[in-house]
């Protein structure tokens, strides 16, 4: 019996199954996806956060051209709610979205966007980390405003260099402070 418990845990935690006490366990939209986050994985090390940016980098750009290329109403309309999240007190009651996981939906490729999601979900506590080593917050809005604005205009070629010069200099930055 423990070791089913250990598995349906597991399972919930990818949202492969969703329990409901006193009605019994049920397939969760988890099921459907195409890349499943680890929910077990260990912190990574300082090196490990930098190697996340870089993945980031070799992925991100592209899909912020795809964005720009398949946009919709709504793609635009969560991406452009997640801008204002960034400016917003952490205790707004309101969904805090993140930019980057918008934009990746926005791209209109499901493998994509469940690459990201994945990255930001499981890694989430580094993410943290690389978000604390950004000293300029108004910069990186500043950055997700204009990639906003060439998805919206759907310019691909400059959504992607944008989304490249971005991520550059986050990479930069991350890397100065690790050294620190």
């Amino acid at each position: 019996r423990e070791t089913i418990r250990e598995a349906v845990r597991r399972l919930e935690a990818t949202d492969a199954v969703r329990l409901r006490h006193g009605s019994g366990i049920y397939v969760g939209d988890g099921i459907y996806r195409v890349l499943m986050p680890n929910p077990n994985s260990a912190p990574m090390r300082d090196s490990a956060v930098l190697q996340l940016v870089e993945a980031r980098l070799t992925i991100e750009p592209g899909i912020a051209a795809l964005s720009a290329l398949h946009r919709t109403d709504e793609g635009l309309g969560r991406l452009e709610l997640s801008l204002d999240t960034a400016k917003r007190d952490p205790g707004d009651a309101r969904p805090h979205l993140n930019f980057h996981r918008e934009l990746a939906g926005a791209c209109g490729n499901q493998v994509l966007f469940e690459v990201v999601d994945s990255l930001l979900a499981v890694r989430a506590r580094e993410q943290r980390v690389v978000r604390r080593l950004i000293h300029d917050r108004s910069r990186d809005y500043a950055d997700h405003l204009t990639i906003f604005e060439a998805v919206r205009d759907g310019d691909p070629v400059t959504a992607e260099q944008l989304t490249r010069d971005h991520l550059h200099r986050l990479r930069d930055e991350v890397a100065g402070q690790l050294e620190q």
